[in-house]
């Protein structure tokens, strides 16, 4: 599974074209998809930020800020990927009817096109020094201009207004699952 993991996020990243030519054709059930590859990723960012705090924290504290960086990573990362794709599924919906596709297809390809997002999180809550990493995440534009061959078998002429539209919400659902989880329960504020 970890190999699996591993090769899938290294060929998005180095050969994206290739890596969403090879997932348009993996068998897989949409189960296994999640199981071995969205929540292995997500429960390996959420680890980090616990663990990230813990080192972090000054001893009085170092638990329940731990804590608490953890359920807002985890809560931001699942929320924001299910939130990304039931977004996308609407707007495709509309404005890409070529797209022919149903929850599980939207949370396969906004699962694939976030994993260096969840890679980013990880990294940055285990050592936040490296701020400039977070700069990466606008990869993920890239990553989605490539799938659109594909994968999602969209008409060329659309390409940019669907990369602009796909790439803000996979990038900003997280952000959003976030802010409104801090107007709910402001005391989560490490």
């Amino acid at each position: 599974m970890i190999k699996n993991i591993f090769t899938s996020i290294l060929l998005l990243i180095t050969q994206p074209a290739r890596a969403w030519d090879m997932l348009s054709k993996r068998e897989e059930s949409h189960q296994e998809y999640l199981s071995r590859f969205v929540y292995p990723l997500i429960i390996t960012a959420t680890i980090a930020a616990f663990l990230g705090k813990i080192y972090q924290a000054r001893e009085d504290e170092g638990m329940q800020t731990a804590i608490k960086e953890a359920t807002t990573v985890l809560t931001g990362l699942i929320g924001g990927f299910y939130l990304a794709a039931f977004a996308l599924k609407q707007i495709a919906g509309r404005w890409y009817p070529t797209i022919k596709g149903d929850s599980r297809f939207f949370q396969k390809y906004v699962g694939y096109a976030s994993c260096i997002t969840f890679v980013i999180v990880a990294v940055l809550e285990l050592i936040p020094d490296f701020f400039f990493i977070k700069v990466g995440e606008l990869y993920v534009i890239y990553i989605i201009w490539e799938s659109i061959g594909p994968f999602v078998k969209l008409d060329e002429k659309k390409r940019i207004t669907f990369t602009a539209v796909f790439s803000a919400l996979i990038l900003l659902s997280p952000v959003i699952i976030e802010k409104i989880l801090f107007s709910l329960m402001p005391g989560l504020k490490v």
